[in-house]
């Protein structure tokens, strides 16, 4: 999933220098914003290969710290258990410099 979402990107970038991106990106977006992005986003983060990547990103509403943790605990309550337990710290530690 981190693929795909660094591909949207490099695909929104390409877009972006088209002579038709006023047609091409529209279509880009709206594909983009039907997309479960806090999944995205969070596949990009967890990722050892791109964490260097996610580092780079602008903080945005996704981006930022508060949001991650706050991903991160819905997903694991949605899928794992409801013991989080220290899951927010450690996203953080993760996002810092990774998990050792």
């Amino acid at each position: 999933m981190a693929n795909v979402m660094l591909n949207y990107g490099a695909i929104a970038l390409a877009f972006w220098n088209h002579p038709d991106s006023k047609c091409l990106l529209p279509c880009v977006q709206k594909r983009w914003a039907d997309c479960e992005q806090p999944l995205f986003v969070m596949c990009l983060l967890l990722h050892p290969k791109y964490n260097g990547v996610f580092q780079q990103l602008p903080e945005t509403d996704l981006t930022s710290m508060g949001q991650l943790g706050k991903f991160a605990t819905m997903y694991y309550k949605r899928f794992i258990d409801d013991d989080v337990g220290d899951l927010r710290l450690d996203v953080m530690r993760w996002h810092q410099k990774g998990l050792s």
